[in-house]
């Protein structure tokens, strides 16, 4: 399969990684709300494979800090993600202006 690489500019509010997957997944630039939710949904329903080991934190805590517009997302949070739209999510670091 081939495709393009396009570059969109989300504002960036801590909720970055959030709205950008939401903009390209649902053309929506203000689904962090709904996908930190979706998130600490999924977490919190299998505490087996979300434990304090895999997070960092307990289940818990985590569904918490996640829920909080001011925490980032990452590599777990893209894994989730990912699995919820059932593609595959790659995120490139534009910061040096490379790719």
């Amino acid at each position: 399969m081939e495709g393009i690489v396009a570059r969109r500019v989300i504002p960036s509010d801590n909720s970055c990684l959030f709205n950008a997957v939401g903009y390209v997944m649902d053309h929506d630039k203000n689904k962090a709300p709904e996908l930190r939710q979706v998130i600490a949904a999924t977490v919190v329903s299998d505490p087996i494979k979300y434990s304090e080991a895999f997070l960092g934190k307990p289940n818990e805590e985590y569904c918490s800090w996640i829920l909080d517009s001011e925490k980032w997302g990452g590599a777990i949070e893209l894994s989730i993600l990912a699995d919820y739209y059932g593609r595959e999510i790659v995120a490139y670091d534009y910061s040096d202006h490379t790719m």
